[in-house]
């Protein structure tokens, strides 16, 4: 992702590019504010314009990350994403509830509709690693 020369490689592009700078080979993420990914649920919250960067894939894949995450405010996030569109995507993070505990968990979103799976871990925890691999079935 982050080039011999500290650039981001070219087959990579922003979806609602976010304030960043790259230092020795690391990308800093600053967000901006309302930002998030969520659809359709009971309570009518949807947004659609949360920071991502993203690459095209066409085969199998596996990607891994480690991330170092410092919020600021409440649910301030940090993970990784798999996008078809704006309805189909997952998405696993680490979000920010309180000084005390923050939220390890996954969205699905699947045609338009989001669901969200979580797990408290200490909002002391503020390095990860993530992980999502594709393989196709075999029919």
């Amino acid at each position: 992702m982050i080039d011999k020369n500290n650039k981001i490689d070219q087959s990579y592009f922003w979806l609602s590019q976010p304030t960043y700078e790259i230092k020795n080979h690391k990308l800093y993420i600053s967000t901006s504010p309302k930002t998030d990914f969520w659809q359709k649920t009971y309570y009518g919250f949807e947004r659609d314009n949360g920071h991502c960067l993203l690459t095209k894939v066409i085969n199998d894949f596996s990607v891994t990350v480690s991330t170092e995450f410092y919020p600021k405010k409440q649910y301030d996030q940090c993970g990784l994403m798999v996008r078809i569109d704006s309805e189909n995507w997952i998405k696993t993070s680490i979000e920010y509830d309180t000084e005390n505990y923050s939220r390890l968990g996954s969205v699905v979103t699947n045609l338009g509709y989001s669901d969200w799976a979580t797990i408290d871990v200490n909002s002391k925890i503020n390095k990860m690693w993530y992980r999502i691999q594709s393989k196709k079935m075999i029919s």
